[in-house]
């Protein structure tokens, strides 16, 4: 009934093209749509649209318009009552739409906060929409924005239940990363008691045994398990990384990741089976280069049960 809801509303994408005409007028109203019509054509006229506008501050603001524009491009603004009328310390703003919410979204996917948004659109705000008490840019309080964070949170998930959601970014890796090779995609384990997600790809397990041919290889594995997340009434997950880099060839040492795995266990049961399934990944890949793997994951074994040992007694 919600999805309904929202795909029902409608576009008003239109508003904010003739805004800035509107705005030339009246620099203090918020601006809402009361209708709007589409083609209208009779014997005298030729309309693309024509549209009536109020204040958002109405009943107070008895300000009203109507905008009409023809399908030559020529424009027409009826004011029916010139008064505006905004009280001192009431804020007056118009719902935040398409596309100024999708842009919002964008800004927030890619780090932004929203304070840091609040105070970057308030400070835009012109002296006119100052004295007007005007928020149209930033809503009349921060719960706006955060409501529209929270928004392109959602739509950017696959599914809004977890695990729903992970079978389907395995189905999405499955489909679109090495479809036609021997290691299909790139989470390669999900399950769920224990939690565990164990990634690599056969492009990994290539560059890895290449990488191994170098005299001066760097292996780096973190057994330990970093904690990724630490909340109340969740689980700990932790992080695990096998690595590798070329020190003096690869830019600045950069660390190459060849396979991680998340998990909420810590048992050497569950990092052993992570490497198993490595082991005989890469195994499938070449069956020549099995036996510099066997070599390679008796060492780790070896390190591993130090590590394990060493973390038990911190833990």
């Amino acid at each position: 009934m919600q999805n309904k809801i929202k795909n029902s509303k409608v576009d008003v994408e239109y508003l904010y093209i003739i805004l800035p005409y509107i705005k030339q007028f009246n620099k203090y109203c918020g601006l809402c749509v009361r209708n709007c019509t589409f083609g209208v054509t009779n014997d005298d006229h030729h309309q693309l649209l024509r549209c009536k506008l109020y204040c958002a501050g109405r009943p107070i603001c008895p300000f009203k318009c109507s905008v009409i524009v023809g399908n030559n491009g020529g424009g027409h603004i009826i004011v029916t009552d010139t008064t505006i009328r905004h009280p001192r310390g009431t804020k007056i703003s118009r719902p935040i739409r398409q596309p100024i919410r999708s842009l919002l979204k964008k800004q927030f996917a890619n780090g932004a906060s929203v304070y840091r948004v609040y105070q970057e659109r308030l400070q835009k705000r012109t002296v006119e929409e100052r004295k007007a008490n005007n928020y149209d840019s930033t809503g009349k309080s921060r719960n706006i924005l955060r409501k529209i964070k929270s928004e392109g949170i959602t739509e950017s998930l696959l599914a809004p239940d977890v695990d729903q959601a992970l079978s389907k970014l395995y189905g999405k890796f499955q489909d679109e990363v090495n479809a036609d090779g021997k290691i299909k995609g790139a989470i390669q384990q999900i399950s769920k008691y224990p939690c565990q997600i164990i990634v690599f790809t056969e492009s990994s397990i290539r560059l890895f045994d290449t990488l191994m041919k170098h005299q001066n290889v760097v292996l780096s594995w973190d057994a330990t398990g970093s904690i990724i997340q630490e909340k109340q009434n969740s689980r700990r997950l932790l992080y695990y990384e096998l690595s590798i880099t070329l020190p003096g060839i690869v830019t600045e040492d950069s660390i190459i990741p060849i396979t991680f795995m998340i998990s909420d266990a810590h048992a050497l049961v569950n990092v052993i089976h992570w490497i198993e399934l490595f082991k005989y990944s890469y195994s499938q890949v070449n069956i020549y280069i099995s036996f510099r793997l066997h070599s390679i994951s008796d060492f780790l074994f070896r390190c591993l049960l130090v590590d394990h040992f060493r973390v038990l007694e911190l833990y």
